[in-house]
């Protein structure tokens, strides 16, 4: 009974340090899945599905901010042509009657 108290004890110690190790490694921005937590049950699972979950939702994020950003491309695109100088005949009425007065 002493000695499957020790193995299960190391198991569990050895499986904490690898999580501990996975969870630093997340922490420094180290999202991709390794091939030895892939198949790691307990503990080491868990931390390996909740780093497989955030690199999948960093890339959901990038995704949508690179939408966003496209938008805001084209956004600005309008503005500037909406406001961008044209023929006198195209510039509000006050505007005119500066332009002409100025020449």
């Amino acid at each position: 009974m002493l000695m499957y108290m020790a193995v299960s004890l190391q198991r569990e110690a050895v499986e904490s340090a690898r999580a501990a190790e996975l969870a630093t490694r997340i922490g420094d921005g180290e999202l991709r899945p390794g091939a030895a937590t892939q198949t790691a049950d307990g503990l080491l699972g868990l931390v390996a599905k909740m780093r497989a979950e955030l690199g999948s939702t960093l890339t959901q994020v990038e995704r949508e901010a690179s939408m966003v950003a496209g938008s805001a491309r084209a956004v600005a695109e309008l503005m500037q042509r909406q406001h961008a100088p044209g023929p006198a005949s195209s510039m509000p009425r006050s505007t005119r009657s500066a332009a002409s007065r100025t020449r």
